[in-house]
């Protein structure tokens, strides 16, 4: 880590992966919602469930704009690995999204549980 005099800035070397492509697979408005959902009732009411889809719209359409072979984050952490991963990881959290919409907040892990169990059963 070094600092620029002349600017005030930290440079900071070397990067990390998931950091790098965290923006195209993490809904942060969505989760925003959801905790906020969360800490204040059981199950979703119907206002939650209107601003969990109008986020996760947001969030679908800014990743389906950003999502190109020349984005920097992906070309630096590899474009293959990328395109084999992001769709994967996209419908598992998209997927959680609409189980805490449908079910509220026990059938997240529910659902997680039933992707890594058909996950591992494909794999084996």
């Amino acid at each position: 880590m070094a600092t620029d005099p002349a600017y005030g800035h930290v440079l900071i070397g070397g990067s990390n992966w998931l950091v790098s492509i965290a923006p195209y697979l993490f809904p942060s408005a969505s989760m925003l919602v959801v905790i906020a959902t969360w800490a204040l009732a059981p199950e979703p009411t119907l206002l939650a469930r209107v601003l969990l889809g109008v986020a996760t719209g947001f969030s679908m359409a800014s990743t389906w704009l950003e999502l190109h072979p020349g984005q920097s984050d992906l070309t630096d952490v590899g474009g293959a690995y990328c395109w084999l991963v992001l769709p994967g990881l996209n419908l598992a959290m998209y997927g959680g999204l609409l189980a805490f919409d449908q079910c509220g907040a026990n059938q997240v892990h529910e659902f997680f549980m039933f992707a890594c169990r058909a996950t591992s059963s494909w794999i084996s």
